[in-house]
């Protein structure tokens, strides 16, 4: 690219049957001289974003052990003969070419004397973890429900007193429901709309500790819980 424009958003849907970290690799690969510090934002299907970030470490941790070996061997021959810790493999194979159909790396579940495996551990997953949810209204669909209930939710808290309480997501759903906005939905209608979308949001950070000066959710038991520090 010249430089006078770059791609902000990319929607990622490769075809199943002929995946490869290779091309998964090279469909992300934009390059720019723009001098901003604006991200690519990459929306695919979870199993491919995984795949990528493994494909690209290993790529990484490849080049490392290639620095320590004698010249004069091809770097696919001595990656098939090195040895490989299972989770750092990625889903699809690593290799495009017709020509290494059988190349296959040999795999160990144990430790394979490379990187620790922990950097292989994409920030999806660390998204996963972590029993607080911390609810961000920008990273809901400006205008959509769930967007609006999130703002009406920080609203009650803010005039209800109930700042820096741990405040059960029941009272939060039956508040909400006495708003002319919202006094049509049933108390499953709220939950579904607004506490479903916080779980499934897979953009939205997740931690092990209570964070502070955030709008928090999390369960414990069978109770949610929301919280405004």
């Amino acid at each position: 690219m010249d430089g006078g424009w770059h791609l902000t958003h990319e929607y990622l849907a490769p075809s199943r049957a002929n995946r490869n970290t290779a091309d998964l690799i090279q469909a992300v690969r934009l390059c720019h001289n723009r001098p901003d510090s604006i991200p690519l934002t990459l929306y695919t299907p979870e199993a491919v974003a995984v795949a990528i970030q493994k494909a690209d470490m290993l790529q990484d941790e490849q080049l490392e052990r290639l620095r320590h070996i004698n010249a004069g061997i091809q770097a696919w021959e001595y990656m098939v003969e090195d040895v490989w810790a299972q989770e750092k493999i990625p889903q699809y194979r690593v290799c495009r070419s017709k020509n290494h159909r059988d190349f296959k790396l040999k795999v160990t579940s144990g430790d394979d004397g490379g990187w620790n495996a922990t950097k292989y551990v994409t920030a999806l997953e660390h998204q996963k973890e972590g029993k607080y949810t911390l609810i961000e209204q920008e990273k809901f669909t400006k205008g959509s429900i769930v967007w609006k209930l999130v703002g009406d939710m920080e609203s009650i808290l803010l005039q209800e007193g109930r700042i820096a309480e741990d405040v059960p997501v029941t009272w939060v759903n039956q508040k909400l429901r006495e708003l002319p906005q919202w006094n049509d939905k049933t108390e499953d209608g709220i939950h579904g709309a607004l506490w479903t979308s916080i779980r499934k949001n897979k953009g939205l950070t997740r931690s092990h500790t209570k964070p502070s000066g955030h709008l928090v959710f999390w369960k414990t038991g069978q109770t949610g819980y929301v919280r405004l520090t």
